[in-house]
């Protein structure tokens, strides 16, 4: 396909943004579709924090953008596990920002965007993508409606989240995570850019008002914290396969987690978000390649897929307990996390869970 094609991108988020950034590099004229009124002004999913691992080398070689400045290494992850605490050193995990300030990664893509001439058209939603001519990328990321019209095999996500102001030095770039009756999957805080964003979310069912209330007890024991306001809202993944990972669509490009292109056991996909939006770009000029490419990426993803299959099961809290106290016996799990994770490949390999004690 020759250069100055109008490529439509639905979608401003982390991968659509990385592909109208290397389509615009290549000469063509990008318009990118996006249902919000600004950039990350998806309420109530952002501003959020993100803990991920990061492969920078393999983003600026790859992808040909340095988010090295967006990315600050998580120092330390607590994990709070049946009244058990271990302190997890940091083993290259960084937490990133998403959402409309000036402190995210999201503005930041934006505004690279932006300057290479690409064309941002808010309050655009696109219902039916087939309508769009060709060649069009769709990376509308966990929202139902257009997982939907695309087919995908879905995974419905309850979530509830907070958001509150922590400005203590120290305690940026600490990570916690909970594992507890609660939920079958964790919650999850992180501290950057003085936001400490909790969040608590399922793969299975619904969180109930005792499941919360629990919750807030283990925050309160854990920490001290005490949350009085949370934002509801469901999200969907298209995890509910093995065969998941798909790039096309029919004639359509898919991008990011529309595509299956995350960790199907923890959701780790910021990092394959950004891989995902160049080979999303990669597919316009050269779609045999680029899903070459997404199948070098998603290798692993069928083994993590059976792999959570097998842990999401009722004896799960057994499983943890024995994953936190002897890490260098789960030796073989890690490393199947560790594939399942686009363009990762050594993140858990390190990992050394020392325990802290009781709370």
């Amino acid at each position: 396909m020759g250069k100055n094609k109008t490529v439509h991108v639905v979608g401003a988020g982390l991968s659509g943004m990385v592909a109208a950034i290397n389509l615009a590099r290549e000469g063509h004229q990008v318009v990118v579709l996006e249902g919000a009124s600004k950039i990350g002004g998806i309420h109530p999913h952002h501003p959020s924090i993100h803990g991920t691992p990061m492969n920078f080398d393999l983003i600026r070689e790859y992808v040909g953008i340095d988010v090295t400045p967006f990315f600050t290494r998580i120092k330390n992850t607590y994990i709070y596990q049946n009244s058990k605490k271990y302190s997890v050193p940091s083993y290259e995990c960084y937490a990133v920002e998403r959402g409309p300030r000036k402190t995210s990664l999201d503005t930041h893509l934006y505004t690279l965007a932006k300057e290479l001439g690409v064309e941002f058209e808010f309050g655009q939603e696109v219902k039916d993508p087939f309508d769009l001519p060709d060649p069009a990328i769709i990376a509308t990321g966990l929202f139902r409606e257009m997982a939907e019209t695309l087919n995908r095999p879905l995974i419905r996500l309850p979530v509830f989240a907070s958001r509150r102001k922590v400005t203590d030095p120290d305690l940026q770039g600490i990570g916690r995570t909970w594992f507890g009756p609660y939920t079958n999957t964790y919650g999850y805080g992180a501290i950057l850019n003085d936001l400490d964003y909790l969040l608590l979310f399922t793969d299975r069912g619904d969180i109930s008002p005792v499941d919360l209330k629990q919750f807030e007890e283990d925050l309160e024991r854990s920490e001290g914290i005490r949350i009085e306001n949370w934002d509801y809202f469901e999200v969907v993944v298209p995890m509910a396969s093995p065969k998941a990972p798909k790039l096309f669509a029919g004639s359509k490009i898919m991008a990011g987690t529309l595509s299956g292109m995350m960790e199907p056991g923890i959701y780790c996909g910021i990092h394959a978000a950004i891989i995902s939006g160049k080979v999303a770009a990669l597919a316009v000029t050269d779609p045999e390649g680029a899903a070459r490419d997404f199948t070098r990426f998603t290798s692993g993803y069928k083994k993590c897929y059976y792999t959570h299959l097998y842990v999401n099961n009722p004896q799960r809290q057994h499983l943890f307990r024995f994953f936190f106290s002897y890490p260098a016996l789960c030796k073989a799990l890690i490393q199947l996390i560790d594939t399942g994770i686009p363009g990762i490949d050594h993140y858990f390999v390190g990992l050394e869970a020392e325990y802290s004690g009781t709370y």
